[in-house]
């Protein structure tokens, strides 16, 4: 008979323990993690139809006809027509971006006003806020780089190289800086019972990976099936979706995580039923979300525009 070993006794429970804790972590955060994914894939598809819609209502108002694909608004006429003017190819190539733009002020004006509001409210806001954000300082980013979207508006200011660089880089940091003045909104998804240590990894599981692996998803979905009237529209997406990385990575930093003021009144839900609910529902509206951008859009938009 081997002697009782109680030392390897407590190993073995501590063992149990951590593993036990490590279990019960991934069953409450994992749900909440897809929910958010989900959501940010919503509300970016959102941000770019409603960009999209922008282009195509100016482009009809200066009599430029075009047609919406999941890739790309198409145009019917040719670069050399009479119809493009240098005014209105700033207007028509400019509004997707001005659009983007008011969305996102409105969204940070009205989280910022609006402390009460309802946990998953607050995060459908934030994730649209920043898609939007991202729609306008992402994409002149995108748009110096590929000439495509906001780089036509960027190639008929005739703006030199130099002063497209320091725009460029002055538009990455105020994503930045939108992302430091959610951070009381970010903060207050957070459970009050959460040390800061432990907030570091719930914003790395709210928005740092749900970003990652919802990036990728729409990179795959977004990958044109014909070849693009415009070349380089896709690297343009993938290039505003990768400048969220500028609002999102710095939330995990030493100085954003000091700075949590959270209310102490807050407890996080842990009613299993409605978040495998709310899980289920927004798994259901994204998939059809993703169906209809991916394969229905194409059908739909031809139809409205005959």
């Amino acid at each position: 008979m081997e002697p009782f070993d109680e030392d390897n006794l407590d190993e073995k429970y501590d063992l149990n323990l951590r593993e036990s804790w490590i279990v019960k972590s991934m069953a409450r955060f994992l749900p909440r993690m897809v929910i958010s994914m989900a959501i940010f894939m919503v509300t970016y598809l959102l941000v770019w139809f409603i960009y999209q819609m922008a282009v195509i209502v100016v482009g009809s108002v200066n009599n430029i006809p075009s047609v919406m694909t999941y890739y790309e608004v198409r145009w019917t006429i040719p670069n050399d027509s009479p119809l493009w003017t240098d005014l209105n190819i700033i207007a028509v190539t400019g509004s997707g971006p001005l659009i983007s733009l008011l969305l996102g002020i409105f969204c940070l004006i009205f989280l910022k006003s609006s402390p009460k509001l309802e946990q998953m409210t607050k995060l459908f806001l934030t994730w649209l806020c920043l898609s939007a954000m991202s729609h306008f300082f992402g994409a002149f980013v995108a748009g110096a780089l590929t000439w495509q979207g906001f780089g036509y508006v960027i190639a008929w200011m005739y703006l030199p190289f130099a002063v497209r660089l320091v725009i460029s880089v002055l538009f990455l940091a105020i994503m930045v800086y939108i992302s430091w003045l959610l951070i009381p909104v970010m903060h207050s998804l957070a459970p009050a019972q959460l040390g800061k240590k432990e907030l570091r990894s719930f914003l790395a599981t709210r928005f740092v990976i749900p970003w990652f692996f919802g990036t990728g998803i729409l990179m795959l979905i977004k990958i044109p099936n014909t070849l693009p009237q415009h070349e380089n529209i896709f690297i343009y997406d993938i290039i505003i979706l990768c400048s969220l990385a500028f609002a999102i990575l710095p939330m995990l930093s030493v100085l954003f995580i000091r700075s949590a003021k959270r209310p102490r009144h807050f407890t996080e839900k842990s009613d299993d039923e409605e978040r495998n609910l709310m899980l289920s529902v927004w798994l259901t509206i994204t998939v059809m979300v993703l169906l209809i951008y991916r394969f229905g859009l194409n059908y739909i938009m031809n139809n409205l525009s005959r």
